[in-house]
């Protein structure tokens, strides 16, 4: 078969009654695009099948980096709701509830075939992913910042800070199971991230190995202030590296 385009850019004939704008979503039936030109009615344009997006969200909920996000045509904005919406990727940054845009990375996986269902090859045990959280301040030491889609463990995770902290303090990311608050999960590293450590120096930490680096579908990932008391704490950048189990 010939070759005909990458794909992260595709050709889309708009067959709609109401011209496209650029910028604006596109409905592909089972996850979104985004336009990357105007488009009239009965013409062909460019739609962006892939990358990281600012749209419209829900401002009642906050949104977690790699929360799954989709589309609701009707109220044209980003939700964490997936009965009638549409697939449309996952958050790339942290969105408070009152917040009313989000980035979502935009999917470009050929599993996705509804919103409620997932074929297993998006998570082959053994393959090893990253989550990043960045410009990780002293005010966000309690936060979640992930949810896990489906069974994994924690392997690692390096930090990378810019502004120490002003008081001796190490840093921990804990696992909230379902019902759990921050602050009473189970801590997962193995000593935590000295936050008195050099500025602009990643230091990597391993995970414990007693099962507490365990979680399951529904599991989040929070900081934690381990010992000491965190101030003045700035522009951090955390990597935590997982497998899917």
């Amino acid at each position: 078969m010939p070759y005909i385009q990458k794909g992260d850019v595709i050709d889309f004939l708009n067959g709609g009654g109401v011209p496209i704008a650029y910028g604006s979503v596109v409905n592909l039936t089972n996850r979104i695009g985004v336009a990357a030109e105007n488009i009239a009615v009965g013409a062909t344009g460019s739609v962006y099948t892939t990358g990281v997006f600012e749209l419209p969200a829900i401002n009642n909920a906050p949104f977690a980096v790699g929360a799954t996000l989709y589309w609701d045509p009707v109220a044209t904005n980003l939700t964490n709701v997936a009965v009638g919406t549409i697939p449309a990727g996952w958050a790339t940054e942290p969105k408070l509830a009152a917040g009313a845009v989000a980035r979502v990375r935009l999917c470009d996986n050929s599993f996705v075939v509804n919103p409620l269902v997932l074929f297993a090859p998006q998570f082959i045990p053994g393959e090893r992913f990253t989550v990043t959280y960045p410009q990780v301040a002293a005010a966000d030491a309690a936060k979640t910042f992930w949810i896990a889609p489906a069974a994994c463990k924690v392997v690692s995770a390096q930090e990378r800070h810019v502004t120490v902290s002003t008081n001796p303090c190490t840093l921990q990311i804990e696992k909230l199971n379902t019902g759990e608050a921050p602050g009473a999960g189970d801590e997962i590293l193995a000593t935590g991230f000295d936050l008195k450590s050099a500025a602009n120096a990643p230091v990597e930490d391993l995970a414990v190995a007693d099962g507490k680096e365990e979680l399951v579908k529904g599991d989040a990932l929070a900081l934690k202030v381990g010992n000491g008391a965190i101030a003045g704490y700035d522009l951090g950048t955390i990597t935590v590296v997982l497998e899917w189990a």
